[in-house]
Parts: structure tokens; C-alpha cells; sequence
């Protein structure tokens, strides 16, 4: 209620549903983003809807939205579906170049399954082709770690307003008992076989932890982060740089640069 409260009322550019699996937030999503669609009714524009493969788009969307339209919903040969006299196309957004999927014209809405699944470049390049009036980006995700971009670029910017007044980014957090329509034998199994640590943390309460066991376990971003001024301060200090990389043939590759001070301290530049 509060989610659709939201929808109907702020009118948020960008609306995050985060939290524990079984907690409703894709189905809620699913209802404001088809009531979204549902505005531009016989229009013809564009909307996305996007998630990590083909099959988990079907799997967690399309069924879900066929039994709430009381219809089958075929895709055609551009992977697009007609909803309300609209076209829904939907992509697949896990590879570093799935952005170009998204490139090369307007959308009036998007929905994003399963966010932390989906590479940073194919979400943002998402939520620019909403560029339509009135356009609404919505997301569900189950929590990550707490660096992840989805976490840091847009729940953490909860509550950001545009400068016309209108609200850019509405969030909101699920735990596993949020969804009273769960059977409570299967909420107490659950709980109950769940190992403690990071998993109850993330499957029940939805918290965004770091895994148990991580390289830098003592990492504290307000200890170990420092800002731009102070690195500009420090510039003229360092007395080496190194660079590191990791190829990462099935995985996007990383380079990092690493500048040494004259005090020994090292920095991740």
C-alpha cells in the first residue's frame, strides 16, 4: 500500500523496491508498472522491461503479468509484447555491451527485475531512453553488497527531488514478513532452516551486508574513503604509482592505479 501510495501521489521518476526474496516486491511493482503502461492506453510508445536472461524475464515477469491481464503475451520478433496498445520490449542486461540493446530510442517507462543482476552500464543507459513525459523507471532487487551501484546510486539517494519539485527517487525496503499472504508454517520453516549470518540478514530482513569471509574484512567506508579535496591535497606527495589488472576473460576485466605517499600510505586512485 505504501508503494502504490507512492506511485499515485509523489509520482517518483525512479521507484526501488529492495529487500528479502517472497516478499512481494516484484508482483507490487508489476501491478504500478502495468498501471503506469495503462496511462498512454492505445499510444503506441515504447516501454522496457528488463532483466538478467530471456528465460528469467518469462519466468519472473511475463507470467506473473499474463495471469493479472487474463491473457497470453507472445513476444515477437524484436523480443516485444503489446500491452495496452503499447509496446513493451524486453531485454536481457547482464553483459557489459547489453546497454547497446537499449540504445536508439524513446521510452515512456521501464521495469528492471532483479537489478543487482543486470550490469550498471545496461541500467543507467535504461533510465536514460525514459525520456518521455511523465516517465517512470521502477526496479526490484534482492540485497547485495552494500557497495553495489544500485544500492549506492539510487536507494541510498532515497527521497531526492528534481529542481521542478518533483520527487526523483522513492525507495522502499521489504523484510520476509512484510508479505502477509505467505502461508506462516512456510515463513517459520523458513526462518527456522536459514543459517545465521549474511543469509538470515539478506533472505529475512533484506539488509544490504557484505558477505561473511570478504578479503577486507575490517574495510569501513567512513575510515577508509577519502574525499576529492583531500586526494588533491595529496597529489603532489605520491612518490610511485602501480597498476594492477585482472583480465577477467568471462567476466568484465578490471585495472585499478595505485599511488604510494611519501609516508607509505597506499591509495586507490
Amino acid at each position: 500500500k505504501e508503494v502504490w501510495d507512492s506511485f499515485i501521489k509523489e509520482k517518483p521518476k525512479i521507484l526501488v523496491c529492495s529487500g528479502a526474496k517472497r516478499a512481494g516486491k516484484t508482483f507490487v511493482l508489476l501491478l504500478t508498472f502495468l498501471a503506469h503502461v495503462s496511462k498512454y492506453q492505445n499510444m503506441g510508445l515504447s516501454f522496457i522491461i528488463g532483466g538478467a536472461t530471456q528465460a528469467s524475464i518469462k519466468r519472473n515477469v511475463l507470467n506473473d503479468l499474463e495471469l493479472i491481464l487474463g491473457k497470453e503475451l507472445r513476444l515477437d520478433k524484436s523480443n516485444a509484447v503489446e500491452i495496452f496498445g503499447n509496446r513493451v520490449y524486453c531485454f536481457d542486461g547482464t553483459n557489459a555491451d547489453s546497454w547497446k540493446k537499449a540504445r536508439g530510442f524513446t521510452s515512456a517507462g521501464a521495469f528492471l527485475n532483479e537489478a543487482t543482476a543486470l550490469h550498471d552500464s545496461f541500467v543507467k543507459e535504461v533510465i536514460s531512453r525514459c525520456s518521455y513525459k511523465g516517465a517512470m523507471v521502477m526496479m526490484d532487487t534482492n540485497p547485495e553488497n552494500p557497495m553495489h551501484t544500485v544500492k549506492t546510486d539510487y536507494i541510498d539517494k532515497d527521497g531526492q527531488t528534481l529542481k521542478s519539485g518533483r520527487l526523483n527517487i522513492r525507495s522502499f525496503h521489504f523484510s520476509l514478513f512484510d508479505n502477509n499472504f505467505l502461508d506462516p508454517e512456510y515463513v517459520e520453516s523458513i526462518v527456522a532452516s536459514t543459517p545465521s549470518g549474511m543469509f538470515t540478514d539478506r533472505d529475512i530482513y533484506g539488509y544490504w551486508v557484505a558477505p561473511e569471509g570478504v578479503i577486507y574484512k575490517d574495510f569501513n567506508k567512513d575510515i577508509h574513503y577519502i574525499s576529492s579535496e583531500q586526494l588533491k591535497e595529496k597529489q603532489g606527495r605520491f612518490t610511485k604509482y602501480f597498476a594492477g589488472v585482472d583480465w577477467g576473460y568471462e567476466h568484465p576485466g578490471s585495472i585499478v592505479v595505485i599511488g604510494q605517499d611519501d609516508q607509505g600510505c597506499f591509495y586507490l586512485l
